[in-house]
């Protein structure tokens, strides 16, 4: 054996000792020493790579350096290409549902356990499958909760947004965070419909009433806008249109977003969707619409033609200072609640405000009901889940637009005051939040005899009708009212006596 098993060659002559011995040189000898040494030559491992090692190699602590790029899969990996993620990453082709990897080397078979980093081709709209190096396509899942594994949502893989999915010996689970599922800010007040300060409203076209923040929209006559509850399950609150005419027409609801609270959107993408039913069959268009004009001075009745099937500026929509930045059409069976396609639109450079718009594309029968709730804009493509704010949260938000105060029976007092000589009583009113501007315009309901002023003189009734915004700052407001025998500078308290009356003051846009 050349070598002796631990790396240190053993020859098989020792001349000197041969000669010491009276040990001549032979051929024979000369054979056997000079096999040995082949024996050992063609044991060792040759830099040209004719031979391959036969056993495991221990490297004594050392490393190979300079290591080519490996380019097959029975290769080591260079440290390179490992901090490169060279061998589970591409740039996917295919479709947004049929996403394809084409990896360098490529894998021969799937294996459990396998993990795949991909930039997807686009935004899928649906269920999805991923296909690497050729092989069969295997479904796209992601966590359902409790252990549930379910497919893709629309959005969850995005358009040149890196994403990690493993393979579980059976389908992809995507290990990224599905997109679909990132909550972002819903830029819209009550989304649900679940503050209704007004009530019940019989409304006209462009007309505040029912849930707050959304007006109505009407082809020819008035319609009732209300406020529905328990709609179906994660649905509790609902914004409810009726159309109450005899004749068919077409209806919907419209909502300005307060320019401080969108203009961040310029040059940006925004989504809009919405659950929504309808009493009839028919479909139902939403949209996305830039106000250019002053900002918080918005045109808010944007229908030029409610019969135009062309939904452009001039058209179906205004032209003046308004540009449509998307069009969505839905589809709906009576009766049943539908999400609307999400609608992803990119916002211009001058936009002021932002309208979101929906109504019937046709003309609905009389008592055809129009439902929404979960209404969402958000930044970016993808709506996400609807997740609803807390309701002091979603009051005070819609408080700064709007504040009310109603009768709960007899003798309901509503803030407390002074007298202003013999005639006059100024209630201050707090407000909860910081009101839109400060040039309020106050309505109310009933008779003079619905409203109360109680001072030191005792119950006196309003002479006048209806109570009128005497001061306001931005944090407080007096209501002001009007009566005989009071004494000047006491403290009093306004309300009401009976039922029927209310209070609300307006900041809309």
């Amino acid at each position: 054996m050349p070598f002796n098993g631990t790396g240190l060659f053993a020859r098989v002559h020792n001349w000197v000792q041969d000669k010491g011995n009276g040990i001549k040189i032979n051929a024979s000898r000369m054979d056997e020493e000079f096999d040995g040494i082949a024996t050992g030559l063609s044991g060792a491992l040759l830099k040209d790579g004719q031979q391959a090692a036969a056993a495991d190699q221990p490297m004594g602590g050392f490393k190979h350096t300079n290591v080519a790029v490996a380019g097959a899969r029975n290769q080591y990996a260079a440290v390179a290409q490992v901090q490169d993620g060279a061998f589970g990453y591409a740039a996917a082709g295919g479709t947004a549902n049929a996403q394809t990897l084409t990896l360098s080397p490529a894998i021969t078979a799937y294996a459990a356990g396998q993990t795949f980093r991909f930039l997807p081709v686009g935004t899928n709209t649906g269920a999805a499958t991923l296909a690497v190096s050729g092989l069969s396509a295997k479904a796209i899942k992601k966590a359902g909760g409790y252990g549930v594994l379910v497919g893709l949502d629309p959005g969850d893989l995005q358009g040149a947004v890196a994403a990690e999915a493993i393979y579980d010996g059976t389908q992809f689970i995507l290990l990224s965070p599905p997109w679909s599922a990132m909550v972002q800010a819903n830029l819209l007040d009550n989304p649900m419909g679940e503050v209704c300060q007004r009530g019940s409203t019989a409304t006209a076209d462009d007309t505040y009433g029912g849930a707050d923040r959304w007006y109505s929209l009407t082809q020819s006559n008035a319609i009732t806008a209300s406020q529905g509850t328990d709609g179906e399950a994660g649905t509790p609150f609902f914004d409810r249109i009726n159309q109450d005419h005899a004749s068919a027409q077409r209806m919907g609801r419209a909502t300005i977003l307060e320019s401080a609270k969108c203009r961040h959107l310029r040059g940006q993408s925004a989504t809009l969707q919405m659950r929504v039913r309808l009493g009839a069959s028919a479909n139902l268009r939403i949209a996305i619409v830039e106000w250019t004009g002053t900002a918080d001075s918005v045109t808010s009745d944007v229908i030029n033609d409610w019969t135009s099937g062309t939904y452009t500026g001039g058209n179906f929509f205004l032209g003046s200072n308004l540009n449509v930045l998307g069009v969505a059409q839905l589809s709906l069976t009576a009766n049943t609640w539908t999400d609307t396609v999400p609608l992803t639109v990119t916002v211009g450079a001058a936009m002021n405000n932002l309208l979101v718009v929906y109504w019937t594309e046709g003309t609905v029968a009389q008592n055809v009901k129009l439902d929404a709730s979960q209404r969402r804009l958000v930044a970016g493509n993808v709506a996400g889940p609807f997740v609803p704010r807390e309701y002091g949260e979603e009051l005070r938000r819609c408080q700064r637009y709007y504040w009310r105060v109603n009768s709960n029976g007899t003798n309901t007092y509503f803030c407390a005051g002074i007298t202003s000589g013999t005639t006059l009583a100024n209630g201050w009113v707090q407000k909860s939040v910081q009101s839109r501007t400060i040039s309020g315009t106050l309505s109310s309901s009933g008779t003079p005899s619905d409203y109360r002023i109680w001072s030191p003189a005792g119950q006196l009734a309003c002479s006048t009708n209806p109570p009128v915004l005497a001061h306001e700052t931005d944090r407080s407001m007096a209501i002001q009212m009007q009566t005989t025998g009071l004494t000047d500078v006491q403290v009093c308290v306004l309300g009401f006596t009976g039922t029927n009356g209310w209070v609300g003051v307006s900041w809309e846009l």
